[in-house]
């Protein structure tokens, strides 16, 4: 996995945290940081990992300098009501829909 975390902050300049049963990944644009998955193994969903991932996130974030936080949701993919109820749960809000997507906002 250390690989892969290198290949991803080489290749497309995105950041990779993860553990045994978790990973997300983000990147900084301008002054914001991107949130762009969030994986959670089955075993641990409903403990409030993707929330904690969520706001270690925010915190690095912070200490960068950056206003605020995105993420997204995806309509075509598996559980995105729960996705979504999620973020709406850690202060996130609509901030525009594009086709499939759902972009959310979180001001720091």
């Amino acid at each position: 996995m250390e690989l892969y975390k290198q290949y991803l902050l080489e290749r497309e300049n995105t950041h990779l945290h993860y553990d045994e049963d978790s990973f997300i990944t983000y990147e900084f644009i301008d002054n914001y940081c991107y949130i762009k998955e969030v994986y959670v193994s089955p075993e641990q969903r409903r403990t409030g990992k993707a929330s904690l991932l969520g706001r270690m996130i925010q915190d690095i974030a912070r200490e960068k300098g950056m206003h605020y936080v995105m993420g997204s949701v995806c309509l075509s993919t598996n559980g995105w009501q729960k996705s979504l109820a999620g973020m709406y749960k850690e202060g996130y809000t609509l901030k525009e829909t594009i086709e499939d997507m759902i972009y959310l906002r979180k001001d720091l």
